[in-house]
């Protein structure tokens, strides 16, 4: 447990606000990868966000399908956080690395 979450929580934004200026601008997908790599917190989220809209509202962000992720990515993503995390769990399902979220899956049912 941190003494201070508050500092945690401006580093991750900072972290996340960085990134999506990346990804927004439309730089290589080498430099998203590299950022997406040093940050497991992202990955956290991935399996706690719950979908608040649409088809498939009520489920976690990393139990949506394929096919609604991949049209995501044809219609285009959203701006903001949620863009940027629906297009990481396209990514990852895309490249079948799922099993990443396994464990945190776990621990987010256990909470």
């Amino acid at each position: 447990m941190l003494r201070k979450p508050s500092f945690a929580v401006i580093i991750a934004s900072l972290y996340l606000l960085t990134y999506y200026v990346i990804f927004h601008f439309g730089q290589n997908f080498r430099t998203l990868l590299w950022m997406f790599m040093g940050a497991p917190f992202i990955l956290g989220w991935l399996a706690y966000v719950i979908i608040r809209f649409g088809k498939y509202e009520g489920r976690l962000l990393c139990d949506l399908p394929v096919s609604y992720l991949e049209w995501f990515q044809r219609k285009g993503f959203p701006p903001g956080k949620l863009g940027m995390l629906l297009s990481t769990m396209h990514e990852i399902k895309s490249n079948g690395l799922e099993y990443l979220l396994d464990p945190l899956k776990k621990g987010a049912a256990k909470s």
